[in-house]
Order: structure tokens, then C-alpha cells, then sequence
């Protein structure tokens, strides 16, 4: 067994008596000195313990300030459309908390706003680049108090940045399979029809959309039958029996006007004026951000205010890769197949996917079938005559499209899975040059006819195949006679979009 023994204390002989003396050591001397020496670096400690705290409370009320700034500034943003409104929006906010922003400076070129403590600029969005959004940062100065015994420095500056980006959310409203891309002229010019219905046309959609981001007329007893009506412009239903008829709403950003003895039966109308005269109504409920003119005939549901716009929509195959690629090719120089002209002929004929000057094929004959695949048209397009038919096919034309004379064409495009084509692209034209159908023809479609330059004329019977899939894009359109379309092209790989412009949100995102 171990015994712990105590340390032996130091001895001393006194030289006069020769006595063992026992002397004790006192540490009690090095701590106090040990402790004076130590004190500083504790009370330095305890200073900087005490300054980061505030500097973390002083941060916490910078970023608060800066994310609401960045907020009100997105919102101011997303109304006006105006970056420097916006941006000083930003530092006034600031400056009402505390930050200095009196001196300002406005750099056009890079949407900055500068004030003395705060910057408020206008920049791509974090979520997504194509977003714009506001970036407000702000400085402010912490005076320094224990830790100033120890650092030159007086102050330390606390920063901070707040984001606020304009969010698109999808609006969900129905996608149009009618749609017309010419946009309003300026207030000086006289307005522009995107789409009109007229001499007695009956146009149905009923699972899709009508869309134009100029005006909408239906006249001469025209009636146009969809699941909802949205127009950049003004809605004109004029005379006779002209009819609107939409199951979710007739939507306008200028006037709706109903003459003579047209109707509008729809759930919702929202315009920024309504106006009623002779024998017309409105059925369902009317939101008017203007007036309301009534006729003894007419009674909506007044609700107050305006839900809202449609605005304007894009091109929504202006950024698909394949049909603008198909664009650029069609324009170059060049043929591998020439020109294609037949008349009448005893035996059925195919034509192959290619490069072509021209396609004419006119008169009676059998049936004239497209292979499936691309067919690049440097050229007119002319069906005039026969029996056309073709499955997976896409013709890419730099001229005019024409089908007249009582042809019978039978066409769909390529499907979403498809090896060859361009998948829901029936026809597609790169110029201003039309694309009609008329003189008795009958075709009976399925894909996407897409004319972004050119007007659509419809004059003879069109309707979606009992693939149910048909739209037409173009810069006008113009129905004259019986149309039918549709909007089922999810199995085609057709591009989705929506009938009004995206909503936006804005929100922080940093």
C-alpha cells in the first residue's frame, strides 16, 4: 500500500545556535502579480465580448432595414417598371431608419442609386437570372468603447444587403389556341384587329383560349365560342347576331364595346370601360376599373374594381431552338429537291423530306402524301388541288402558304417522341407573307401553324383532326367561315404557355 506523504518543507541551520530552522515557501505573491499582469487581457476579453454583441445587434437592425428597403423597392419596381423610382423608393426607406442617404448620385447605365451610407441598384435576379431585382446595401459606423483602450481605431463598420427579386408565378389561366401577336401601335395611330371573326364565321375553342395583344372584333353575326377571351386591347362585339361566349371570362386591357344586338355570356368581363348600346347585353358579372354604360337590356353583376389586365404576351416560340434553327435554314440558299409542281396524274405520288424551291401541286388526282420529316420551302407553298395527306410532318416555308380550290388536306405534325419533324410543328412561315385557306378547301389539322410576321386568313372550313390539337400563331388572324380548334398538344410536345401575362411577385431572396 502507497502512503502519500507531504513534501518535505526546506531546512535551514542557524549558524549562531546550530538549530534547524523549517521555512515555509508563500505563493500568495505570484498569484496577485500574475493576476495584475492578467488583468488587462481579462478586461479586453470581456470589452470585446460586450462590443461583438452590439455589433451583432446593430447588424441584425441593418439587415432589417436593408430587406425591407430591398421589398418596398421591388414593389415600387414591379408597378412602375421604373429603376430609379424604385431605387429611390429604397433610400428614402433607409434614410426614414436612420441611414444616411442625403448626397445621391444616379448612374443611369448601371441602375445605382448612391446615397451617403445606402446604394440601392438594379440587378439580375439570384432565383433566376432573366428575374430583375433590387440589391440595397448600407454601411454604418459603431463607435468602439473598452476595446478603443486597446485598437487605434475609433469605429468599426457594420454592413449589410438586402435582395428583393421580381418572382414570375405561372397565373394559370387557359392556354390560347387562337393567338395574335401584333401589339398595339402607339396612341397616335389607329388600333390594330390581332383577331376578328366576321360574315357570320362560327370560331370554337372550347378547351383553349382566344388571345390577341391588340384588339378582338366579332362582327357580322361572327361568334366565337372558347373557354376564355383575353385581348391587349379593346373587345368589339358589333351587330347582327354576334356572340361571345366564354365559360371563364372575357378579359380586355382597353374598352369591351357591344353594338347593335351582339352579346357577351361569360362569367367575368373586366375591362377598363364597359360600354352598351342598342339592343347588346353583358351576361354574368362585369369588373370595371372605368365606367359602365348600360343599355335597358344589359344587367351584369357589377363587382367593384378590376381584377386585372391580360398585358402582353411573347412570342412563344421565339426562344424554341428548333423552329428558329428551321428559320435560319430555310433562308440560306440552296435545294436538294427544286421545284415540285404536279397537276393531274393517274397514280399516287410521295414526297420526300428535303429542301425545296416551291411546292405547287393543283388540280384532281389521287392522293399526294408527305413522308414524315422537315420539308425547308425557299419558296410558295400552293395546295390547290387533289387529296393531300401526311403524318409527322413540318414544313418550314420562306414564302406564302396557300390551300384553295376545294383541296382536301389531311396533315399532323411530327409528335412529342417523334425521330424526324419537329415535334408539334405542322407549318411555320418566316416572312410577312400570309398563310391562308379558303376557295372551298377542307382541311382537317393537327400541330401548331406558326406565322409570327404574317397574316392568317381562314376562309374555308378548318378544324382540328380527332387529335383534338390546333393552334395558330400568327401576327393577325382573320375567320371568315367555320373553324374549329383545339387544345390538346400535350402528345405533340407543343409549347406550353400561358393566355395572359405572367404574374409577378417579388420576394427576398438573400
Amino acid at each position: 500500500m502507497t502512503t502519500l506523504r507531504r513534501p518535505s518543507s526546506p531546512t535551514v541551520r542557524c549558524s549562531s545556535s546550530g538549530r534547524i530552522l523549517k521555512v515555509w515557501r508563500d505563493r500568495r505573491g505570484n498569484v496577485a502579480l500574475i493576476t495584475a499582469l492578467l488583468l488587462p487581457v481579462f478586461l479586453g476579453m470581456i470589452g470585446l465580448g460586450v462590443e461583438v454583441s452590439h455589433w451583432s445587434v446593430v447588424e441584425m437592425e441593418l439587415q432589417r432595414t436593408t430587406d425591407i428597403a430591398a421589398l418596398a423597392a421591388g414593389r415600387v419596381l414591379n408597378s412602375t417598371g421604373n429603376a430609379y423610382t424604385a431605387t429611390t423608393a429604397a433610400l428614402n426607406l433607409a434614410e426614414i431608419n436612420g441611414i444616411a442617404a442625403s448626397t445621391r448620385s444616379w448612374n443611369a447605365s448601371a441602375g445605382t442609386l448612391s446615397g451617403t451610407r445606402v446604394t440601392a441598384q438594379l440587378v439580375s435576379g439570384i432565383r433566376n437570372p432573366a428575374d430583375s431585382a433590387i440589391k440595397v446595401t448600407a454601411q454604418r459606423g459603431v463607435p468602439l468603447f473598452l476595446v478603443a483602450l486597446f485598437l487605434k481605431n475609433g469605429s468599426v463598420t457594420i454592413s449589410a444587403s438586402g435582395w428583393a427579386e421580381l418572382i414570375q408565378v405561372a397565373t394559370g389561366t387557359p392556354q390560347p389556341c387562337i393567338v395574335g401577336l401584333a401589339r398595339l401601335p402607339s396612341p397616335s395611330q389607329s388600333h390594330i384587329v390581332g383577331v376578328s371573326v366576321s360574315g357570320g364565321a362560327q370560331l370554337s375553342a372550347g378547351n383553349c383560349a382566344i388571345r390577341a395583344n391588340a384588339d378582338i372584333s366579332v362582327s357580322g353575326s361572327g361568334q366565337i365560342a372558347s373557354s376564355a377571351v383575353y385581348s391587349g386591347g379593346d373587345i368589339d362585339v358589333q351587330g347582327g347576331s354576334s356572340r361571345i361566349t366564354a365559360s371563364s371570362g372575357v378579359f380586355a386591357g382597353g374598352n369591351i364595346n357591344v353594338s347593335g344586338s351582339g352579346w357577351i355570356t361569360a362569367a367575368t368581363s373586366s375591362a377598363s370601360n364597359t360600354n352598351v348600346s342598342g339592343n347588346g347585353g353583358i351576361t354574368g358579372n362585369a369588373h370595371v376599373g372605368g365606367v359602365l354604360t348600360n343599355s335597358y337590356s344589359t344587367s351584369p353583376t357589377l363587382l367593384p374594381g378590376n381584377p386585372g389586365t391580360p398585358g402582353q404576351i411573347a412570342d412563344p416560340y421565339a426562344g424554341n431552338t428548333m423552329v428558329q434553327s428551321a428559320f435560319v435554314q430555310v433562308a440560306a440558299s440552296g435545294s436538294n429537291k427544286g421545284a415540285i409542281n404536279l397537276g393531274w396524274t393517274a397514280t399516287n405520288q410521295t414526297l420526300q423530306p428535303g429542301t425545296y424551291t416551291s411546292i405547287t401541286l393543283a388540280d384532281w388526282g389521287p392522293t399526294v402524301t408527305f413522308a414524315p420529316g422537315v420539308y425547308y420551302v425557299n419558296g410558295n407553298v400552293n395546295l390547290s388541288g387533289g387529296t393531300i395527306a401526311g403524318s409527322g410532318v413540318t414544313i418550314i416555308t420562306s414564302g406564302q402558304f396557300t390551300v384553295s380550290n376545294g383541296v382536301s388536306v389531311t396533315l399532323s405534325a411530327p409528335l412529342a417522341n417523334a425521330t424526324s419533324g419537329i415535334p408539334g410543328m405542322l407549318v411555320a412561315g418566316t416572312t410577312g407573307n400570309a398563310f391562308s385557306i379558303g376557295g372551298g378547301a377542307t382541311a382537317s389539322l393537327a400541330g401548331v401553324i406558326y406565322f409570327p410576321n404574317a397574316a392568317v386568313s381562314v376562309s374555308g372550313g378548318v378544324s382540328a383532326s380527332s387529335a383534338g390539337c390546333l393552334e395558330v400563331i400568327a401576327y393577325t388572324i382573320a375567320v371568315s367561315s367555320g373553324a374549329s380548334v383545339g387544345g390538346n398538344c400535350a402528345s405533340f410536345g407543343a409549347t406550353s404557355f400561358s393566355g395572359t401575362a405572367p404574374a409577378t411577385t417579388v420576394a427576398l431572396v438573400q
